[in-house]
């Protein structure tokens, strides 16, 4: 009995039960153990990213409405438009026309021509979708 303990021969360590223990082992070892660290590392890294983003761009995408309301505040007041001083990531053009469509304000800060250009664009898009909502209401009243 001495020898066969020496040399790993037990009743509890037969050939067949080491076979196959030791086959979910090594499976368990080598695949579904890193393969659960890799999902789990980059689940949550996948998670931390996203929660990082939305909170960067909801700040910034409240400072960018914040500061342009700030600026139609101060224009609706009467001061002079002074330009916007807050740096964000996203920016926002908006034109003010009066009951003409002729462009009273652009908040753009781009070149002469460029800003007269699209000033123009926007504001005959806005005409051209206010006669076709005032023909639709027409059309509704008509019929």
């Amino acid at each position: 009995m001495s020898l066969l303990k020496r040399f790993g021969a037990t009743a509890s360590n037969s050939p067949t039960k080491t076979k196959k223990n030791g086959r979910l082992r090594l499976r368990t070892t080598l695949f579904l153990q890193p393969f659960t660290i890799l999902l789990f590392s980059f689940g949550l890294i996948f998670l931390l990213f996203n929660g990082a983003m939305h909170y960067v761009i909801n700040s910034q995408a409240d400072k960018a409405i914040e500061s342009q309301f700030h600026q139609l505040d101060r224009l609706f007041m009467g001061e002079s438009s002074v330009q916007n001083t807050t740096r964000t990531i996203f920016s926002s053009t908006y034109v003010i026309v009066d009951q003409e469509f002729k462009v009273q304000y652009v908040s753009a800060a781009l070149g002469d021509e460029e800003e007269a250009y699209f000033s123009e664009e926007i504001a005959r898009y806005a005409h051209q979708k206010d006669e076709e909502k005032r023909m639709s209401d027409m059309d509704n009243i008509v019929c």
